[in-house]
Formats: structure tokens, C-alpha cells, sequence
């Protein structure tokens, strides 16, 4: 039931904002314009036994959708599926602007991709977390001490956090625990 609700609420949401999209294209307010949308956090329908939202580490809750649509006189020179948070969107388009970004702002502008980008998680179960973005991939390290148990994963491989990559990865999961103590 949940399932269905959730897949019901997503087409709801497609449907809308097409024809907000379609409202904004008849009147000309997309000509020269960048859209930006976003979610706040997610919500566990039952992956790794869980429900509801920050129960977990796991994708299904904390995956922040961002998505920037730009007319097509704009480019944004963005890469896709790299680390952000919601604090990078005002960076992002100040940036495209050339408009100084504030020191004070937290986030950063996606333009600039780092060759390395560090992300930390928590929870309050007591699982900690660090993303890390490598040129070799997104790789998400939970460490969930009340379990006792860490766990190691390459997003872009195994979005669905299956393959617990610890023992294959050592290198990978002593420099990521390193970072994440």
C-alpha cells in the first residue's frame, strides 16, 4: 500500500509540474531562465526495514532530489550525479551570474566540482556516515555503532545499498573511516 501511495504521489507531482511548466512556457517566463526544484529529504517505504524518514542512513531517506533545468539559451555547466547539498543551489546561480558569492554562505557552487568531495551524515539512532565523491565514484560509509556494524557502498554500482563493499574495498573503507573519525 505504501508502495502505491508513494508511486501515486510521484505521477501527482510529474503532472503538476508539467503543467506549471507548460503555464510558464505560454506566458514566456522560461525564456532566459533557470529552474531550480528540489525535495527536503526522503522517506523509507520499507528498504532496509525501514519507514518513514531519519531512521537510517540508507539512500531512501536522505537522497535530496535537486534538479536544475535551464532555458536553452543557458548553459549551467553542471555535471550530473555529484555530491550537493541544498545549501550549494544559491552558490550554483550566483555563480552562473557572476555575482560574488557571500564567504558566509555555506554551500558551494556545482560548476566547480571538486576532484574530491567529503559529505558527513548522521543519524539520531547513532549511525554516522560519510559520502565521498571520487573520481572513482559516489561511495557512502555508514557506521552504525549501536549495531555494530559498517557498511561500504559505490552508489553509482549498487544504488540500492545491496553489496556491502568493506571487505572488498579495505583500502577504500580505512581511508573513508579515517575521514569519518
Amino acid at each position: 500500500m505504501r508502495i502505491n501511495d508513494h508511486d501515486n504521489f510521484a505521477l501527482q507531482l510529474d503532472a503538476y509540474v508539467k503543467e506549471i511548466f507548460e503555464i510558464l512556457g505560454d506566458k514566456g517566463y522560461l525564456d532566459n531562465s533557470i529552474v531550480v526544484l528540489f525535495g527536503d529529504h526522503g522517506d523509507a517505504i520499507g528498504e532496509h526495514g525501514s519507514y518513514g524518514h531519519y531512521q537510517s542512513l540508507y539512500q531512501p531517506e536522505i537522497h535530496v532530489p535537486i534538479i536544475f533545468w535551464a532555458s536553452s539559451n543557458i548553459e549551467l555547466e553542471l555535471e550530473k550525479n555529484q555530491i550537493a547539498t541544498l545549501a550549494d543551489i544559491p552558490s550554483t546561480i550566483l555563480q552562473h551570474l557572476n555575482l560574488p558569492v557571500p564567504e558566509s554562505f555555506r554551500g558551494k557552487a556545482l560548476q566547480n566540482r571538486p576532484t574530491r568531495k567529503i559529505a558527513f551524515l548522521n543519524s539520531p539512532r547513532g549511525a554516522r556516515g560519510l559520502l565521498y565523491d571520487s573520481p572513482d565514484g559516489i561511495f557512502k560509509l555508514i557506521v552504525d555503532g549501536a549495531k555494530d556494524t559498517h557498511q561500504l557502498f559505490d552508489l553509482a554500482k549498487d544504488p540500492g545499498e545491496q553489496n556491502n563493499l568493506v571487505k572488498d574495498r579495505p583500502d577504500l573503507y580505512e581511508s573513508m573511516k579515517a575521514h569519518l573519525d
